[in-house]
């Protein structure tokens, strides 16, 4: 509300017609991909809460139902682009999200029993990077419901990050207190 209300005082003392601004202002409330200038980072907020919402729909049900959806969500994005792009609240990025939520979930589990997280987690960084030398990787823009190349793109993003959070852990003394996830 503050973005709409400095944006839309900006476009009065320079002149413009509301038309423009109501306009973009509309495009942010739909989310995903259709957010613009200024409002282009907020599609996160909405694809985060559908993420979240997913997962507690989901939550009663095995397991598979959640890791099942995140994917199939994933895979419509690579088969379906202009669709997911156009869905509201980035509700396809969203639930294709989960996946890395419930990643950060499976290490939360795990963690107690790494014996040496730091080295675990300096191996994960270093697959990770090794992996993006690969002919054809490619780079995901979420956004843009871009997942990069099929299925290789979300195993580097996941080796990344859980790799990162491992060594960060060990690097600020923090591993262990429950904050793995």
């Amino acid at each position: 509300l503050v973005v709409c209300a400095v944006y839309l005082a900006w476009a009065i003392a320079n002149g413009y017609s509301l038309r423009a601004p109501v306009y973009y202002i509309a495009l942010a409330a739909w989310g995903g991909g259709a957010a613009f200038r200024p409002f282009t980072a907020f599609w996160f907020f909405s694809a985060l809460v559908v993420a979240v919402l997913f997962l507690r729909l989901v939550q009663h049900r095995p397991a598979w139902w959640a890791w099942g959806g995140a994917m199939l969500a994933i895979v419509a994005c690579h088969l379906f682009t202009p669709l997911a792009l156009r869905s509201p609240l980035a509700v396809v990025q969203g639930v294709g999200c989960a996946l890395f939520v419930l990643v950060g979930m499976q290490l939360r589990r795990v963690r107690p029993g790494l014996r040496a997280p730091g080295w675990t987690g300096a191996a994960l960084l270093l697959t990770g990077v090794a992996l993006m030398t690969l002919p054809g990787y490619e780079t995901f823009e979420i956004k843009s419901a871009d997942f990069g190349t099929p299925a290789l793109s979300i195993v580097v993003a996941c080796l990344l990050g859980v790799g990162l959070i491992l060594v960060a852990e060990r690097v600020t003394g923090a591993g262990g207190t429950g904050g793995a996830a």
